[in-house]
């Protein structure tokens, strides 16, 4: 699940960065719709391959064609992005753009979700679960966190949660979708993350009440992201202007 998780996020933005750059070259409409379709297809799979082949222990096979796969239609992607830049004049389509932001919201919802199951896997759900994760536990031989197993974990997050944040907020911005509302989202997907890593460096060496802390701003951050990438998805589909 942690290699899912941290390839959705990657190969998340890979593919959408990518797809957007080739979206804007004039090439023809079904072309670029077969790309982008079957690059986020193809990126998704990849990213889920280590869950799929690890329930269909028969499918292993699938790890590689899959690899071979993304890695085929990212490189096209790029060559054709490459090519279009020096040889092709531009010509974005709204359409194939708003199916972009589709595949892509949809992408990080999944690993919204993921990052849920992976809280559940390693800390748990209650007050005591989590004080137990950062505090240990004599009886269960569990030790306690150090600083620098902390600091691991809060260091590497920052910059993907606000690059998540600042993608959000643009991204329900191009929508129908209230402004302010917009803002709320973004931001308080983005506290509350900064919140929930920190949290953990203050449950261990400050207070275990911190442990009620880091359980709110959690689901908080869960709640903000999950809600303004489908916001995003949905209002993708809808003939307003994105």
């Amino acid at each position: 699940v942690e290699n899912v998780h941290i390839n959705l996020f990657i190969n998340g933005f890979l593919v959408f960065i990518t797809l957007s750059i080739l979206n804007v070259f004039n090439y023809k409409p079904f072309l670029k719709l077969f790309i982008i379709v079957a690059t986020s297809v193809s990126g998704l799979l990849y990213s889920l391959s280590d869950l799929i082949v690890y329930y269909l222990e028969n499918l292993l096979i699938l790890k590689p064609v899959l690899f071979l796969a993304f890695q085929f239609f990212i490189g096209l992607s790029l060559f054709m992005s490459v090519y279009g830049l020096i040889k092709i004049s531009s010509n974005p389509n709204l359409k194939l753009l708003k199916l972009n932001i589709a595949f892509f919201s949809f992408i990080i919802i999944i690993f919204f979700l993921l990052n849920g199951v992976l809280f559940f896997d390693k800390i748990g759900i209650c007050v005591e679960c989590v004080r137990t994760y950062y505090l240990g536990n004599q009886e269960l031989y569990i030790k306690p966190k150090t600083l620098e197993g902390l600091f691991k974990v809060f260091y590497p997050h920052l910059i993907p949660l606000a690059i998540i944040s600042f993608t959000l907020i643009h991204l329900l911005f191009f929508t129908s979708f209230n402004k302010t509302l917009s803002v709320i989202l973004g931001v308080s997907g983005f506290i509350s993350s900064f919140i929930d890593n920190l949290s953990g460096i203050l449950i261990r060496y400050v207070s275990d009440i911190f442990s009620i802390v880091k359980l709110l701003s959690f689901f908080l951050l869960e709640i903000s992201f999950i809600a303004g990438f489908l916001i995003v998805m949905i209002l993708s589909f809808k003939k307003e202007p994105v």
